[in-house]
């Protein structure tokens, strides 16, 4: 609250004042009331509406910082009617009333959110449940017949699988503290598990995939993890780059000693000494990403350049990966050179942090 603000406010009433003083004086001059007198009462007069001022203007002023100090400490705002003191003038008991009316809409219609949500998210749990169902009885079928349909349609039930997994996962993201299991799980073990899940994936688009570490155990719950690391690896495939070779190369060698290049995935895993932590480094030699766009790839819906030119895409897949290692205390960066490489890096705390 500031003074140039409270005298504007108070104009009228100081207008008023200037007013009666001046019909006063008028009215004691014409009565014959001494002028040393009236101004006297005239000098006595300001002094005192001018206290009256200072007074005011402090004590409304530390009345608004308490309500401002209470509103910064509140971990919920909206329930500042409920816990800010009572006013001492009368339009300050009414604008409480009216606050605490509509805080009170405010929190129901919260509540409703909170329900509607929940309800929604019950359903796509059900769903997935009850979907998963038919798409078992089409892979059993799939499975006895072994021909290059069967085979396709195989795929096809891999990729809807995915995508019924990313909606689960999109739909529990909120709340994933409840499905938590921290342990010690063994990088390695999760990514050969991701591999084989996407195994037709990966030999239908002639991906070659590198595990080029042994067993590396670190803290963190082996389910979204896998889940992460399935998701980084369908975007490997998805902006992999062709079996292709420099066009120099074409220039210089016959087409027989040419080495083209393959669509690959790296798997690698780094490990600090000073604060003992580990790091699993995907690396892809896929078409990259553009500079200007890394530091977006992370926001949900950012599709890019490249979601649009190949593939549909709908830019939730990293958004999805960075909103769970938030969940997870782990860390996610992205680093790309466009038409090289795209290397995502996830640094995993150490165990003593975790506890």
């Amino acid at each position: 609250m500031k003074l140039h603000d409270f005298i504007k406010d108070k104009i009228l009433m100081v207008l008023g004042q200037i007013l009666a003083m001046m019909l006063l004086s008028i009215y004691l001059i014409v009565t014959g009331y001494p002028k040393r007198n009236c101004g006297l009462i005239i000098v006595v007069w300001v002094i005192a509406f001018l206290s009256y001022l200072v007074f005011e203007f402090m004590r409304r002023k530390k009345f608004f910082q308490k309500i401002d100090q209470i509103l910064t400490e509140l971990d919920q705002p909206y329930l500042l009617a409920e816990v800010m003191e009572n006013g001492y003038r009368l339009e300050d008991k009414l604008y409480r009333d009216i606050l605490r009316r509509s805080y009170k809409s405010v929190i129901e219609k919260i509540h409703q959110v909170e329900t509607d949500r929940n309800e929604y998210k019950e359903f796509i749990e059900s769903w997935v449940h009850e979907i998963k169902t038919p798409l078992t009885v089409i892979q059993l079928i799939c499975e006895n017949q072994k021909d290059m349909t069967s085979r396709k349609i195989m795929t096809e039930l891999v990729r809807v699988e995915r995508y019924i997994d990313t909606a689960l996962f999109y739909a529990r993201a909120g709340q994933v503290y409840k499905d938590f299991m921290i342990q010690q799980v063994d990088l390695k073990e999760i990514v050969t598990s991701v591999l084989k899940k996407d195994k037709l994936l990966l030999i239908e688009n002639k991906m070659t995939c590198f595990v080029d570490f042994e067993k590396a155990m670190v803290p963190s719950d082996s389910k979204w993890v896998e889940f992460i690391i399935n998701q980084l690896v369908i975007n490997a495939v998805k902006y992999r780059k062709e079996e292709c070779v420099d066009e120099c190369e074409i220039d210089e060698k016959p087409m027989s000693d040419l080495v083209f290049e393959t669509p690959r995935i790296n798997f690698s895993v780094l490990e600090r000494e000073a604060s003992h932590q580990k790091s699993l480094v995907i690396w892809d030699n896929g078409i990259g990403i553009p500079e200007r766009e890394l530091a977006r790839v992370f926001d949900k819906g950012f599709t890019g350049s490249n979601g649009r030119n190949r593939e549909k895409a709908t830019g939730i897949g990293l958004y999805l990966c960075n909103r769970l290692c938030e969940k997870l205390d782990l860390k996610i960066t992205v680093e790309s050179v466009e038409g090289e490489y795209t290397k995502v890096i996830l640094t995993f705390p150490c165990l003593e942090k975790m506890l």
